[in-house]
């Protein structure tokens, strides 16, 4: 569907909020249905009320990261999603949500592939700022699961985690040389918590005034 692309083209560029809801309706393009059609008008109509909000942007370069996965959200594949996002300052400036490309036996083990998506994330963007002469030493990322942390710091082997492919286990590398750091928080602090999963009105609103700010109306 073309309105699928026009909202992917929205929620890559400058609406983050919306990319959970686009990212559900790009997994329906090929044979969608009548709810599919009605789920996409719902986050025109979305965006229709929320259209003098975006992204602000100032001098701060202050990283944060915040990580989040679901467990078998994906009724057909029963494939997990990875979600996280990562601000400078005030301003998100990349975001992700997608589908895991196996299926996780664990929460413990979403979270752990989806800190492992995020830190590669993280050090793309460290060594672009590295590029532009800014020096980012250690990056910390914020995750609502500890096991996940347990599991990227410590190194023995874990019967429950040893068929976990090698490629996850990047995060433990990138931890051990101080590139990454990783810091507990609870869920509701967490702000990809919107990646993962559908929120509530409520939520769905802390969640858009977390990521953008409205500007003025004309």
């Amino acid at each position: 569907m073309q309105a699928v692309g026009c909202l992917l083209y929205l929620a890559m560029g400058t609406r983050p909020d919306i990319m959970y809801a686009t990212s559900k309706a790009t997994r329906k393009n090929q044979n969608p249905t009548y709810e599919d059609w009605m789920n996409v008008i719902k986050i025109f109509r979305y965006l229709k009320g929320t259209k003098y909000y975006g992204i602000k942007i100032n001098k701060n370069i202050n990283i944060r990261v915040f990580v989040d996965a679901d467990l078998g959200g994906d009724t057909e594949s029963m494939r997990s999603t990875t979600g996280f996002v990562i601000f400078m300052g005030s301003a998100p400036v990349t975001w992700y949500s997608k589908l895991q490309h196996c299926v996780a036996l664990s929460t413990a083990e979403s979270e752990y592939y989806s800190l492992n998506e995020c830190a590669l994330k993280c050090m793309w963007l460290r060594n672009l700022l590295d590029e532009l002469g800014i020096k980012i030493k250690c990056i910390t990322i914020n995750i609502d699961n500890k096991a996940a942390i347990y599991n990227s710091k410590n190194e023995t082997i874990n019967p429950k985690s040893r068929h976990i492919n090698l490629r996850y286990h990047k995060i433990r590398e990138l931890i051990k040389e101080n590139k990454i750091d990783l810091k507990y928080i609870k869920s509701q602090y967490n702000l990809a918590d919107g990646f993962t999963k559908y929120l509530n009105g409520t939520m769905t609103r802390k969640f858009k005034d977390s990521l953008l700010f409205k500007i003025r109306e004309y």
